[in-house]
């Protein structure tokens, strides 16, 4: 079982948490095949510098009644996209290839499938949305950090709950990686950057706080709108939740071979690739909230 899988995590930089271990384990993995699309949970997946393979390897694109591009789309403007899902169906999870992900399987909010290159699946889109949209792929992922992953604490997630009164499904934050370390108090992972963390037999450096956007306000089933999520974390937490890891940080600690599978029900690495991918840009941030309290950077990130 994935939820049994152990992670393990020192602080090697100069802050608070210098030389701490962070014994804990993983409680869930998952990908998200086209951004802002909901996704799939997983027990594997392979990684290299751009992170896990097929993760957000597709996009809407909206397009202008001329036909040229107005913008990459995402649930930020079209909170519906949350009701479309999207899969890797064909494969077992660890089948994926970083290097050249299959089509995925689209789920339409109605139950109707479409395969991701099928090319009525643009007029399937645009007809739900409401918009003129197409996919577009990239092997390379995009995200807004681009060539990364994001990693939530469940410590964190139980204290938004208990601070806000109500239950906080961890998809509205869309993370790859789901941990619980034991014996760390809520938010820790705010004074975790430059630190390494260990899942199986690779290891991972936690790169910054993610600063967040407003997709997390909307439910991911109903896309019901939660405005006071964003604000107690303007307010508290300076936007901050979860942590941005670079593809290219990983380390396996036995031999690697390009896209080697990451199982942490067997213990296995996420195995990067040999000298995969270069470092990873920052994404631009946008206008933090006035006077932010324990503002430490970040990317605020449309998932």
């Amino acid at each position: 079982m994935v939820a049994r899988s152990m992670i393990r995590g020192r602080a090697d930089a100069p802050r608070p948490q210098t030389g701490l271990a962070l014994p804990g384990r993983v409680l869930e993995l998952r990908r998200w095949p086209v951004k802002s699309l909901a996704g799939e949970r997983i027990a594997a997946s392979r990684l290299d510098g751009r992170g896990f393979a097929g993760d957000r390897t597709d996009a809407l694109f909206e397009l202008r009644p001329d036909g040229t591009t107005l913008r990459r789309l995402t649930a930020r403007q079209a909170p519906r996209m949350l009701l479309w899902s999207a899969a890797y169906a064909s494969l077992p999870d660890d089948g994926v290839r970083v290097e050249a992900p299959p089509s995925s399987t689209l789920t339409a909010p109605d139950g109707r499938t479409f395969s991701s290159d099928d090319p009525e699946i643009a007029v399937a889109l645009s007809d739900d949305l409401g918009r003129r949209v197409e996919i577009r792929r990239d092997v390379g992922g995009q995200q807004d950090l681009p060539r990364s992953l994001l990693i939530t604490t469940e410590a964190s997630r139980l204290a938004l709950e208990g601070l806000l009164g109500r239950g906080i499904d961890v998809r509205r934050f869309r993370p790859n990686v789901h941990v619980e370390l034991a014996g760390v108090e809520p938010f820790a992972e705010e004074r975790l950057t430059g630190a390494r963390a260990r899942i199986g037999e690779v290891e991972l450096e936690l790169l910054h706080p993610c600063q967040r956007c407003v997709i997390p306000t909307r439910h991911p089933d109903s896309t019901e709108k939660w405005p006071e999520l964003l604000r107690f974390l303007a307010r508290e937490r300076a936007l901050l939740f979860g942590l941005n890891v670079p593809g290219r940080s990983a380390r396996a600690a036995w031999p690697r071979e390009t896209g080697s599978s990451f199982s942490p029900e067997r213990g296995r690495g996420l195995t990067s690739a040999p000298g995969a991918g270069a470092p990873a840009p920052r994404a631009p941030c946008r206008a933090p909230p006035p006077s932010p309290p324990r503002r430490r950077g970040g990317d605020r990130r449309d998932r």
